[in-house]
């Protein structure tokens, strides 16, 4: 990280740490790595929130904020398309890996965000269902 992106990052980390006191979420961060990277933009922050509640508390509070963050799940796809104009924070669905209800004789399951294909998967398999192509 170069010092004119240190110094953004510690701007941003103060406008968060006052936005965000509430929320306690300076635990939930953590440094961007080059493997966070959108489409080649760094973003400052990256951000594992645990539950949906703490995600829309967050989204809100970039809106008070007037930062830009942009949400990833599993950050597989995060090449394709147009880079973004900025990347402030990345909201990451990382911790948010459960499968919520899995009512296989509806042929119908919930799943949090941060789930990967891979466990879906296995556990539409314990009754003969899988996704579709």
């Amino acid at each position: 990280m170069d010092a004119a992106t240190k110094s953004e990052a510690k701007g941003l980390r103060s406008a968060l740490r006052y936005n965000f006191m509430a929320l306690s979420v300076m635990e939930m961060c953590g440094r961007p790595t080059a493997a966070d990277a959108i489409a080649g933009v760094q973003p400052k922050l990256v951000i594992e929130p645990a539950t949906a509640s703490e995600i829309a508390e967050i989204f809100a509070a970039f809106e008070r904020s007037g930062i830009g963050g942009d949400p990833r799940g599993g950050g597989t796809k995060s090449g394709w398309g147009n880079p973004p104009s900025r990347a402030d924070l990345i909201l990451s669905t990382a911790r948010m890996t459960e499968i919520i209800e899995h009512a296989w004789a509806d042929l119908t399951v919930s799943v949090e965000g941060g789930c990967t294909v891979q466990r879906l998967q296995e556990t539409l398999a314990q009754h003969g269902q899988r996704l579709g192509a």
